[in-house]
Order: C-alpha cells, then sequence, then structure tokens
C-alpha cells in the first residue's frame, strides 16, 4: 500500500523530464571533467572482461550462446542481445569490475556491456563514454533514492536500476528522441530484476548479463514501433513508487543532474581483488594486522567491528566454495591473516580448504561503529591474544574515490587479461576498423606511459 499523499506530488510526465535531461548534450567543460573517469571504466572493463575470458563457467556460456570466443568471426550474426548478456556475464564473472555507491552496484559491467553490443560503423568513442556517463548518472541517482533500503530488502541493484541505467545509456547513445527514450525506460523497468540471494553462484554475474539483455531488449523492441506506458517513473503507480510503496517526488532525481555527476562523487570504485567492495575495508585492516605481526595460529579470537548495516553485502559466515568467499569477510581475514595477502584463486568456484571451516568459529562479527561519513566503509578488526588486545581500523580503503586505484594499477590489471583474444572480440563488438583503430590507440597510450 502507499504512504499517505504528499503535496509534492508531479502532475507532468515525469520520465520525459528525465528523458530530456538525458539526452542533454555534455558542454566542453563536463567533457574535460569526465571523459578521462569514463575513459578509466572502460579500461578497466576491458581487463575484467579479458581476464574471465578462460574461465569455464564464461566458456560454457559462449557455446550455449553459440559464440565462438577465438575467431575474428566472433559472433556473426548473433542478436545484441545474446551479446550484450554474454559481455555482462563475463565482465561481472570475477567480481573484480566496478562499484558506484549511491548505486550500489556495478556500473560497467551492464553499460558497457549493453553500449558494446550495439555499436556499429556510425558510432563514436566520445558518444560511448557519453552515454555511459549518463547510464552511471541515472543509477546513481536512482541509487540514492532507493537504497539502502532497496539493497536490504534483498534485491540486486545491478539486475534493478541497473537494467534501468543501460537502457538509457542506449537510448543516449542510439541518439533516440525524447518519447522513444521514456518508452525504452518504460520496457526496462518492467523487465528490471535481480536477487542479492544469488551470491556466490553463477546467478550473480547471470544478473549482470540480463540486465544489459534487457536493455538492448528495450531498445531493440522500441525501434520496432512496439510501444509501453509513456511514464514509467510516474508518481503513483511507476516503477519507483512500486519498488519503494511511496509517492515518487521527481524532484529528488532531478534537481542536481550532473552537479555534481555521479561519476565523479560520490565516484567509481575500482577493485584490484575479486571480493565485494564492502569488504575491501576488512581487507585493507586484515593486511594491516599482517603487516604488524598478527598471525592466525596465535590469535584466541578475531572480531570484525562494523556499522549497523555496514556488512549488508557479506551474507556469506562460513562459506563452502570460493566463489561463495568473495562475499564473506570471515573468509578473507582468514586467508589474509595465514599468508599475508589473497590470490584470485581463492576465489574461484572450488570449495574452501577445510582448515578455514575448521577455525572460522574464531572469527566473529559484532555491529557497533558509528558513520560520521557516508563515503565512509569503516571496520575494525579486534585481535585477542589472552589479556592483550589490538585494533586495526580502515574507513577508506585502497580503491575506493577517496583512495583510487592508480592508472598504473587498472592498465596493469587490464594487460593482465590481453592475453585473450581482445582485439577480436572489440572488433566484432563494435564492427568499424575506425572504431577499433580508437580503442587500439586508448590501449597504445597508456601502456606506453605506465610500461
Amino acid at each position: 500500500m502507499l504512504t499517505e499523499t504528499k503535496e509534492e506530488i508531479i502532475i507532468a510526465n515525469n520520465t520525459d523530464i528525465v528523458s530530456k535531461l538525458l539526452l542533454t548534450q555534455s558542454t566542453e567543460a563536463e567533457r574535460e571533467q569526465l571523459f578521462p573517469i569514463a575513459r578509466r571504466a572502460l579500461i578497466d572493463y576491458l581487463g575484467c572482461y579479458s581476464l574471465a575470458l578462460n574461465e569455464k563457467a564464461v566458456i560454457n556460456l559462449a557455446k550455449t550462446l553459440q559464440i565462438n570466443q577465438t575467431t575474428s568471426d566472433l559472433e556473426a550474426n548473433r542478436p545484441a542481445s545474446q551479446l550484450a548478456l554474454f559481455n555482462g556475464f563475463t565482465a561481472h564473472y570475477l567480481d573484480i569490475d566496478d562499484v558506484q555507491a549511491n548505486f550500489r552496484g556495478h556500473p560497467s559491467a551492464v553499460i558497457y556491456s549493453a553500449l558494446l553490443a550495439i555499436s556499429d560503423s556510425s558510432d563514436k568513442i566520445s558518444d560511448l563514454l557519453w552515454a555511459y556517463i549518463q547510464g552511471v548518472e541515472l543509477a546513481g541517482k536512482l541509487g540514492r533514492i532507493l537504497n539502502p533500503v532497496h539493497a536490504g530488502n534483498g534485491w540486486h541493484s545491478t539486475g534493478t536500476i541497473g537494467t534501468i541505467a543501460a537502457a538509457a545509456a542506449v537510448g543516449v547513445y542510439k541518439k533516440v528522441d525524447v518519447k522513444k527514450l521514456s518508452q525504452i525506460i518504460s520496457l526496462a523497468t518492467t523487465q528490471a530484476a535481480g536477487q542479492i540471494a544469488q551470491e556466490g553462484s553463477d546467478g550473480k554475474p547471470l544478473n549482470a548479463g540480463f540486465a544489459a539483455r534487457n536493455a538492448v531488449t528495450a531498445y531493440e523492441l522500441v525501434e520496432t514501433g512496439l510501444t509501453a506506458n509513456d511514464d514509467p517513473f510516474d508518481s503513483v503507480n511507476g516503477w519507483t513508487a512500486v519498488i519503494t510503496g511511496e509517492y515518487f517526488v521527481i524532484n529528488d532525481l532531478v534537481d542536481d543532474w550532473l552537479k555534481p555527476a555521479e561519476i565523479h562523487s560520490p565516484g567509481l570504485w575500482f577493485k584490484e581483488r575479486p571480493i565485494c567492495s564492502a569488504a575491501l575495508s576488512g581487507y585493507n585492516a586484515a593486511k594491516k594486522a599482517w603487516q604488524a605481526g598478527i598471525r592466525f595460529s596465535e590469535c584466541d579470537q578475531i572480531i570484525c567491528h562494523y556499522p549497523r548495516s555496514g556488512d549488508l553485502a557479506l551474507k556469506q559466515t562460513n562459506p563452502q566454495s570460493g566463489m561463495a568467499g568473495k562475499f564473506s569477510i570471515e573468509y578473507i581475514v582468514w586467508l589474509v591473516l595465514n599468508r599475508g595477502d589473497v590470490e584470485n584463486s581463492d576465489f574461484f568456484n572450488r570449495p574452501v580448504d577445510e582448515r578455514f571451516t575448521e577455525s572460522v568459529g574464531k572469527i566473529k562479527r559484532v555491529h557497533d561503529l558509528q558513520v560520521s561519513d557516508r563515503n565512509k566503509r569503516p571496520i575494525e578488526i579486534e585481535i585477542v591474544q589472552g589479556n592483550d588486545h589490538q585494533f586495526f581500523k580502515v574507513e577508506i580503503p585502497h580503491g575506493s574515490p577517496d583512495d583510487p586505484l592508480t592508472d598504473h594499477e587498472i592498465v596493469k590489471k587490464a594487460v593482465a587479461g590481453l592475453g585473450g583474444p581482445i582485439i577480436e572480440i572489440l572488433s566484432k563488438l563494435t564492427d568499424t576498423k575506425g572504431y577499433l583503430q580508437e580503442l587500439g590507440n586508448l590501449w597504445q597510450i597508456d601502456l606506453r606511459r605506465f610500461s
């Protein structure tokens, strides 16, 4: 049931208002400030994508979709929606891809996956970057309104909000008009879904794939002339009102559009390890403990202090597989305090070391920290050794916007995946030598700079 009436209900078509903002051309100042961030996200996306190409689940999905990963004749005549599904699943499979805090989801795995799937010879790299920026803007603004309740209720924002954001980005990329973009968004909202309960299984990266696929499908269906409700952001019966059970106030979404841009503030998180971003502070704190001489075998108890809901995404307390371990602070702390760091292979889809299962009882969580800044992700790890208590606190983890990965770290991650057929894949995704050449130049510049 909807809550009591609010005076701020907007009578106009809310979605057209959003669509007009999405289709507003960028200024030179905006491009200079925002394009470098979108370009970093593209490099990171290509790295995440290529790093996962040899994973068994990715190979199996490629076979199912009849996508040949190893030839320049990749995906000949494959529907763009299938490419988007494959792109999104692959880019998010290792969970080493970027995150946006308001969105509480993975923007590049959804938005770039959809955009690249529908690219053709008439598209420019600048249009790709701007469409991505606008997609992140919508994702962040919707996330700011819906979260943390949305995520707390069990929705996976990458699948829900991500579907809508990617569809909007596709419409921007293809330069549709306002009415058509509103229709694309409408068909995206009616497909938007995804459960956070899929954590630790192939279902989570499939949420990203489904979102990218559904975004492309919405665009393609509108292009054929099919119609949809022209105001999916209606204040009373629209998607946001249905999701929240409250009247939707359009001003909450549009009043500060690109002021500042969501891609800039709160910005993007880039990850150096394939673990949930909510675990990054704990990972950093455990490394500080190791550097201080703490060893797991010498600990009587390890207490992970979080704010209330600070570990909401870390639902796995005793994971049975490495894939589930990405969402377990217990598993990550155990790994670090046993050998100083984690390896990507620790998070493969295979049983965890039985020694972890035997000793996980040493580690517990409490929720007694305060949060003074929504951009911080505090954790304090308390090490108990007899009567001695040592504390290791991290509020801003490496990879977050306030302590970002360097360009060198992002490029290094991307280069690690370039042994795969990334050029052939990009060639077929874009289907144009000119566009591929610009992407090639992007890589060459960055690699020369940091080699």
